[in-house]
């Protein structure tokens, strides 16, 4: 055994030098830079000279091997199955002269780097597979990377050339790959190729039209592309990444099993190629919603378990595995895009067959485009008996559902103008609007059965006719309409009504028999909306006060402590939501009349003191009347139920009180 010390030829220009494979070394032997030929015996080697195949090394030839160009003056074109299975190699130089690599030729030992010649065209399966490897490149003379050619090594990065088209099983399983670049001449991924590495990105070329089972599973991928010329997506594909967005592409039909289990995808968006999603595909990931394409007939079982799911929606008919969605979700059971008329130009229904079912789920998309208004007069005369809107939808056509049997319809929040006529003629007895809509069109409720109707705050105009022929006995407009149409509210038993003070009104807008609410506008007041209490007005509010029933959809309450104190108040109209009058609420004020409704309970101290009230009827309701409440004012009578507490000089002492039973 030669001996070559530490730093033997440090300091010389060498640019290449030959040692025998066994030769003990030091460190530092060779300057950096410098390429080391590791020779080896030709004694070490098995050979078998007919075919020019290495078969076999023996102990004693040297962990660093550097395998001969010719033996015996016979070339080595390849190098046998198993011929150095594990013998503890830790490099290995491969000449030109080699043309292939057999089967599990270098399986199991510790290489950290392997040369290859410039003529090899295959290496076997599992030729490299279990060794310490952590980076490689592949000659450009081969054409296949087999299975398990270089699996279980710690391959950091690897160069795959242009004249590789297919890529075997477990080609590169069990690596630290954190990157990849697959060429364009690559056809075919086997079988977890990539299966366990570290992948944060990958980008998968065009000519592939398979992702097979399991071949990028385990690895850190957070998105992926993939190509149009991809039509399945196999098993656990992608299955145990870091994904929180996919592409997929409308060449897929098929996703498998598990393929995207266990990634963090918030949303989805499933092409109408896809007719089957297999079991677990889409399971535990965070996805809040699904849209499934008409195209699938099949969802498996629990494909997408596992997420905190509010909604999904599919196709009526739709075959759906066992526990195919979260218990949590509301599933939309959408019909066919089929019976629908569809302008994909500009996102409008415009019609309907006659074949279709009474009982109709608007989809929020057809064909991958989005379903954006309902055209006018689509619906209009089917006999429709329910309807669905999607939350796609932002306006609603002329007449579109006139003349059909519905008793009720959700507006979503995304709709923002419902069109003259939309509603009219139905048996409409409930309405829930979103928190959009700016504008009701002419006639568009007219002639229901509504008995009650919530108005959201982002209306601004109500046209004529718009809830005419109804039976609604009461509306409270919100502050955010400005015009109320002709005969808006008219043919309706309408009791009372609540406008804020200045809204336009068209003739006729409420029947005769209305007690119209002129409501002074919700921004002259400081509103607490945890308490629904009143806590201040301001000072260039009107002095002739029409408190109003709600503020921004809170119910008022509550009157708080000096709301209204010494603001020079006339009077003031108190809405029958109000339980409770606070301390000093309305002292100081020059209130001359006052009707307190019988849902307030209890009048705080000093409430009203200060004012220029003659008399006040305390109704049954009220359970306590503070003191002072009346103080100071030039009050000649009260009446107050026999059982009511009246605290200390809550009356003037000149005041005659009446006790009712």
């Amino acid at each position: 055994m030669i001996t070559i010390g530490d730093s033997a030829f440090w300091g010389n220009p060498l640019e290449f030098a030959s040692v025998h494979g066994d030769t003990q070394r030091g460190d530092d032997v060779f300057p950096a830079g410098t390429y080391v030929e590791y020779r080896t015996p030709v004694e070490y080697f098995s050979f078998d000279a007919s075919t020019g195949t290495i078969t076999g090394y023996r102990q004693g030839g040297g962990t660093d091997v550097g395998i001969p160009a010719q033996i015996g003056g016979v070339e080595v074109t390849s190098i046998g199955d198993d011929a150095f299975i594990s013998n503890s190699l830790t490099s290995v130089t491969i000449p030109d002269s080699v043309t292939s690599i057999g089967r599990s030729a270098f399986y199991g030992n510790s290489l950290i780097s392997v040369t290859f010649g410039d003529s090899v065209t295959s290496i076997g399966e599992d030729a490299f597979r279990n060794n310490s490897l952590t980076r490689v490149t592949i000659p450009g003379s081969v054409t296949s990377i087999v299975n398990g050619s270089f699996a279980g090594n710690n391959l950091t990065s690897v160069t795959i050339p242009d004249s590789v088209t297919s890529i075997g099983e477990g080609a590169f399983a069990d690596n630290d790959l954190d990157s990849v670049t697959i060429p364009d001449s690559v056809t075919s991924i086997g079988e977890d190729a990539f299966r366990n590495n570290s992948l944060a990105n990958v980008t998968i070329p065009g000519s592939v039209t398979s992702i097979v089972n399991g071949s990028f599973a385990g690895n850190n991928l957070t998105s992926v592309t993939i190509p149009d010329s991809v039509t399945s997506i196999g098993a656990s594909a992608f299955a145990d990444n870091d994904l929180d967005s996919v592409t997929i592409p409308d060449s897929v039909t098929s996703i498998g099993e598990d393929a995207f289990r266990n990634n963090s995808l918030t949303g989805v968006t499933l092409p109408g190629s896809v007719t089957s999603i297999s079991a677990g595909a889409f399971r535990d990931n965070e996805l809040d919603s699904v849209f499934v394409p008409d195209s699938v007939t099949s969802i498996g079982n629990s494909a997408f378990a596992g997420n905190p799911m509010g909604s999904a929606s599919v196709r009526e008919g739709t075959e759906l595995g066992a526990d195919a969605f979260p218990g949590s979700a509301d599933i939309e059971y959408r019909t066919p895009a089929g019976y629908f008329t569809f302008d994909a130009s500009v996102g409008t229904i415009t019609g309907y067959s006659v074949d279709g079912p009474n009982d109709v789920v608007v989809p929020a998309q057809i064909d991958g485009v989005e379903v954006t208004s309902i055209g006018g007069s689509a619906f209009q005369g089917y006999g429709l008996t329910s309807v669905t809107i999607p939350g796609s939808v932002t306006s609603i056509g002329e007449s579109a559902f006139a003349g059909n049997d519905l008793d009720s319809v959700t507006i979503p929040d995304s709709v923002t103008s419902i069109g003259a006529r939309a509603f009219e003629h139905n048996g409409l007895t409930s309405v829930t609007f979103g928190n959009s809509v700016t504008s009701i069109g002419e006639d568009a409720f007219r002639n229901n059965s509504l008995t009650g109707v919530t108005l959201p705050r982002s209306v601004t105009s109500i046209d004529a006719g718009a809830f005419r022929d109804n039976d609604l006995v009461t509306v409270f407009v919100p502050d955010s309409v400005t015009s109320i149409g002709n005969s808006a509210f008219a043919g309706n038993p309408m009791g009372s009504a609540s406008v804020r003070e200045g809204t336009q009104l068209g003739a006729g807008a409420f029947p005769g028999s209305t007690q119209i609410e002129y409501r002074t506008p919700a921004g002259y007041f400081t509103f607490n909306a945890t308490f629904g209490m009143i806590t201040g007005y301001s000072q260039n509010g009107p002095k002739d006060v029409v408190i109003p029933s709600e503020i921004n959809g809170v119910r008022v309450r509550t009157i708080g402590a000096a709301a209204f104190q010494n603001r020079s108040l006339t009077s003031v109209t108190i809405p029958n939501s109000v339980t409770i009058i606070q301390s000093y609420a309305f002292q100081g004020n020059n209130l001359t009349s006052l009707t307190i409704p019988d849902s307030v309970t209890g009048i705080e101290s000093a409430a009203f003191s200060f004012n220029e009230l003659t008399d006040v009827f305390i109704p049954d309701s009220v359970r306590s009347v503070g003191q002072q409440a009346f103080s100071t004012n030039p009050m000649a009578s009260a009446s107050v139920h026999r059982d009511t507490y009246i605290g200390p000089s809550a009356f003037p002492a000149s005041t005659v009180i009446q006790y009712r039973r």
